[in-house]
C-alpha cells in the first residue's frame, strides 16, 4: 500500500558535474558528463519518496522563470504533485553546482 507524504521547503536547479578525479585547489578540469535536476532538500527526499512508489506532494516556490520548465519537467518525471507558493515569482532560481 503507497502512503502519502507532505514535503516543504525549498527548491533549487542542481547542476551535476562528474569530474574524472577530485580537483586541487583553484584546478580546473574537463566534466565526462553532467545533469541538470530539481534539488534541495525538501525536493529530493520527495524525489526518494515517490520513486518507493509513493505519492509525494512539495509546497515550495518555483515561480516563472525560464528555467523553471527545467524544474517543473523533473518533478513531472517522479509524478511529484507541486504546489508553486509563489507563481508570480520572475526571479532565477536558487541553483547549486555540485562536482
Amino acid at each position: 500500500m503507497s502512503k502519502r507524504g507532505l514535503f516543504v521547503g525549498i527548491t533549487t536547479l542542481d547542476l551535476i558535474y562528474l569530474a574524472p578525479y577530485l580537483p586541487q585547489a583553484n584546478e580546473k578540469l574537463t566534466a565526462v558528463d553532467s545533469a541538470i535536476s530539481a534539488g534541495g532538500p525538501a525536493t529530493n527526499a520527495s524525489v526518494a519518496f515517490s520513486y518507493f512508489g509513493n505519492h509525494a506532494r512539495l509546497l515550495s516556490v518555483i515561480g516563472q522563470h525560464p528555467i523553471t520548465g527545467l524544474i517543473t519537467a523533473d518533478l513531472n518525471q517522479f509524478a511529484i504533485e507541486h504546489q508553486d507558493l509563489q507563481p508570480p515569482w520572475s526571479e532565477s532560481p536558487p541553483t547549486s553546482s555540485k562536482p
